[in-house]
């Protein structure tokens, strides 16, 4: 089993197998862990910050992003 960070994926299931299309991937080895969890607290203060220029939308997806490649990472 490996665990991969994955993101606008769509998932295919036919015939007992599963296809994953996606736009990009990365295995643990290819995370930068300081980065993510940089990333992670930019989104954070974007979204606790909330004033008219915040764009909401783009602060989750950049959190869940990066929580996801921490999650990878292992931390």
């Amino acid at each position: 089993v490996r665990n991969i960070s994955s993101s606008n994926k769509e998932m295919q299931f036919k015939d007992n197998e599963m296809r994953i299309l996606t736009d990009a991937i990365e295995g643990r080895e290819e995370i930068d862990i300081e980065r993510a969890k940089r990333a992670k607290e930019r989104a954070e203060e974007r979204l606790a910050k909330r004033d008219n220029r915040t764009n909401i939308k783009r602060a989750e997806v950049a959190l869940a992003k990066a929580i996801n490649r921490i999650k990878v990472y292992g931390g």
